[in-house]
C-alpha cells in the first residue's frame, strides 16, 4: 500500500459541506503508525467484509469488482502481519487478529460520528443526522406525528430510519449502525442513556362476538380511548382466559406481557397463532379470528366496530418507553431536540 494514500472518511458525506470543501485529508491513524493503516476507505472495505460475512456481497456494497476487494484486504492483511479472516467455501469468520481490528474500526467509527456531530452541532440544528432504529409499531404509531414536527421545525436535519424488532434495534446500537433505538424494557443506565419519551397502555382486542355480553359494558368507547381513561373500566384478565389468541412473536415485548399476564406457561391457553406484527394482529381480530393484546396507540387511528377494546387491571399493563442511546455517544443537539419534542407532545 502507497504511502500517500489518503481517502475520504466513509462518513464525511455527513459533514457540512462548507467544512468538505476545505480538502480534508484523512492521513494514517497516529496509534498505528508501524502498521501502516490508514483511516478511510480501505476501513470501509474490511468493515464491510466482517459485516456482509461474504466478499461477493460486500463488493456489491461497495459497489468494486471482488478481486479489487480481495487485493485491498490482502494488503492491509500483509500490514498486520497476520489474516484477519478465516476463508472457508461457504463461510467466512474472523480471525483472533481480525476480532482486534473490528473492535478498533468501531471505535474509530464511533469517534468519527461523534467529531461529526459535535461539528454539526457548530451550526445550531443547520446540519446534522439521525439514524433511528424502530419497530413498526414505533415507526407507524408514535413517530410519524412527532418527525413531521421535527422535520418542519428543522428541515435541514437528516433522519433515517431503520425498522426492526427492539431486540434486533439493540443490537445495531451496540453495534453503532444506529444512534438512536426505543425501548421498555429494564435496560441498565450503566450501559445505556436512558430518556423516558412516553408511556402507553397494553390493551386486549377481541372480536365483538367472541365478548361475554356481561363483560360488554367495560368495554373502552372512542371517548375512553381519546382521553385515556382507561382505570374505570379495567378488567382481570382471568375473564377472558378461555379465548383463542393471536401474539406477537416471542422476541416481541407484547408477547412476553401477553403471556405474563395470561400465565401461560402454567395455565392451557389456546394460542392459535403467532405473528410478526402488531397491525397484523389486530387485523386477525378484526377479522374474528381470535384476540390478542396492542399497544393504545394502535388507536384510534385503527379503532374498529368489529372488535371491543379492553383495558387490563394488571401492573404490567403500562409500558414505559425511553429513548436509549448508548452511555458514551456523543447526544446532539439534534437528538437532545427530538427528545424535547416527543417529550413534549406525549408526557
Amino acid at each position: 500500500m502507497s504511502s500517500n494514500f489518503s481517502p475520504l472518511s466513509p462518513n464525511l458525506d455527513r459533514v457540512n459541506p462548507k467544512i468538505k470543501a476545505k480538502n480534508i485529508i484523512w492521513s494514517k491513524s497516529p496509534c498505528a503508525k508501524e502498521l501502516n493503516i490508514f483511516f478511510g476507505i480501505i476501513f470501509r472495505y474490511v468493515y464491510e467484509v466482517y459485516k456482509e460475512k461474504s466478499f461477493s456481497k460486500a463488493a456489491k456494497k461497495l459497489f468494486i469488482t471482488q478481486p479489487a476487494l480481495s487485493i485491498a484486504i490482502k494488503k492491509v492483511e500483509d500490514e498486520v502481519g497476520m489474516p484477519l479472516f478465516i476463508r472457508k467455501k461457504y463461510s467466512l469468520k474472523l480471525t483472533s487478529a481480525g476480532k482486534v481490528y473490528i473492535n478498533g474500526l468501531k471505535k474509530i467509527m464511533r469517534i468519527e460520528n461523534e467529531i461529526i456531530s459535535e461539528i454539526n452541532d457548530l451550526e445550531n440544528l443547520e446540519r446534522g443526522s439521525i439514524v433511528i432504529g424502530a419497530t413498526n409499531y414505533m415507526n407507524s404509531f408514535i413517530l410519524a406525528p412527532i418527525l413531521k414536527k421535527f422535520k418542519d421545525s428543522y428541515p435541514n436535519i437528516t433522519l433515517k430510519l431503520l425498522e426492526n424488532t427492539s431486540p434486533k434495534s439493540l443490537g445495531l446500537l451496540n453495534e453503532d449502525t444506529i444512534e438512536v433505538t426505543f425501548s421498555c424494557s429494564d435496560l441498565s443506565e450503566k450501559d445505556y442513556k436512558l430518556s423516558h419519551v412516553f408511556t402507553d397502555e397494553v390493551i386486549l382486542a377481541i372480536p365483538k362476538n367472541m365478548v361475554d355480553k356481561k363483560l360488554s359494558r367495560y368495554a373502552l368507547n372512542l371517548y375512553d380511548i381519546e382521553n385515556k381513561a382507561y382505570d374505570n373500566k379495567r378488567v382481570k384478565i382471568d375473564n377472558f382466559k378461555n379465548l383463542p389468541y393471536i401474539l406477537l412473536n416471542p422476541n416481541n415485548n407484547l408477547n412476553q406481557r401477553a403471556n405474563s399476564m395470561l400465565n401461560s406457561k402454567e395455565e392451557n391457553i389456546d394460542i392459535i397463532m403467532y405473528v410478526d406484527q402488531v397491525i397484523t394482529a389486530h387485523s386477525f381480530s378484526i377479522n374474528g379470528i381470535g384476540a390478542t393484546f396492542i399497544g393504545s396507540y394502535l388507536l384510534p387511528r385503527e379503532y374498529n366496530e368489529n372488535v371491543s377494546y379492553f383495558a387490563i387491571d394488571s401492573p404490567i399493563s403500562k409500558r414505559k418507553f425511553n429513548l436509549v442511546m448508548k452511555k458514551e455517544t456523543y447526544e446532539s443537539y439534534a437528538i437532545k431536540e427530538l427528545i424535547r419534542e416527543m417529550r413534549e407532545y406525549y408526557l
